[in-house]
């Protein structure tokens, strides 16, 4: 196991940076699926992600540095403590050039964690009150690396531009938001077929809720759509997602549901019909401690907003 090879290498004086960086990065990988709430797991997991970086940093090599700074971001964002997640993000913004290193990463290690850390951090941002800076590093994102994707891997590209998409819709500039989703999402799903991509469950929940955002932003309403998106909410089989995307998928349909809800007058039946429905979506998502931190955030704050 990395364990195993952790404490062997450790054990050996003058144990070389190339044989442990990989059984650290390992390990450090392994931990980070384990329950962030754990405090027990999460002290053990700490020192060596410290380990990792110094040991990249002695090493010499921004991939293995970008890799591990990205993990330690990563790691303080699950535990909540987002200043510290950002400010190893600023250490990352010092290392890492995505023309240059983007290829090399996602050969070394399956994908480009570092470019992941800089789509992430829009939501961290957002989580500590800043918007302002979050909408910049979305731009940031969408200008000098989106462009290094290949315009036919469809699923990449949704993981790198959600953040963006959520927080320019947060921000008032949902016709922004359904411009960038639709032009680099969907309509390249579409020229692109038969490529696959499990992003697709999510593209009917993102449509609609950014078509309502739109209106409401315009404050000029199309009935007939809002009684189309309406009937779709409301419909059972239309809650079924796969288990990668169920907490994202559900926190998009319980924010439509409160939207078109608090669209009704007060007293009319379906008001209340809908509040329900956005709690249905939304309560466990709040209350679990496995939620993606923005979106348990997400979750509680629309709760709040129906009482």
């Amino acid at each position: 196991t990395y364990q195993d090879a952790y404490t062997i290498l450790s054990s050996c004086s003058g144990s070389r940076r190339s044989l442990l960086i990989p059984v650290l990065a390992g390990l450090c990988s392994a931990n980070l699926d384990r329950d962030p709430k754990n405090e027990v797991q999460a002290l053990e997991q700490e020192p060596l992600l410290e380990q990792f970086v110094k040991v990249a940093q002695e090493d010499g090599c921004a991939i293995h540095l970008a890799r591990a700074l990205a993990m330690k971001a990563g790691y303080y964002a699950q535990q909540g403590n987002f200043e510290k997640a950002l400010d190893d993000l600023k250490f990352l913004q010092t290392v890492y050039r995505a023309e240059e290193h983007t290829r090399r990463i996602t050969k070394h290690y399956g994908k480009d964690y570092a470019m992941e850390t800089f789509s992430q951090s829009i939501l961290w941002f957002v989580l500590i009150g800043k918007e302002a800076e979050a909408v910049q590093q979305g731009l940031f994102v969408l200008k000098h690396h989106l462009p290094l994707q290949d315009p036919k891997d469809v699923g990449s590209i949704m993981s790198l531009i959600l953040p963006t998409i959520l927080v320019l819709k947060l921000v008032g500039r949902g016709e922004d938001a359904h411009y960038i989703f639709c032009t680099y999402v969907v309509n390249a799903y579409h020229d692109h077929s038969p490529v696959q991509t499990n992003w697709v469950e999510l593209f009917n929940p993102l449509i609609y809720l950014l078509e309502i955002v739109k209106m409401e932003e315009r404050g000029s309403f199309d009935s007939l759509l809002l009684e189309r998106i309406q009937d779709w909410i409301l419909d059972i089989e239309n809650s079924y997602y796969s288990p990668e995307h169920l907490r994202l998928c559900h926190t998009i349909m319980g924010e439509i549901s409160f939207r078109l809800g608090r669209s009704k007058q007060v007293g009319d039946p379906m008001r209340g019909l809908l509040f329900q429905k956005a709690r249905s979506f939304l309560t466990a998502i709040a209350q679990d401690v496995h939620s993606e931190p923005f979106l348990a955030h997400s979750a509680l704050s629309f709760l709040r907003a129906i009482g």
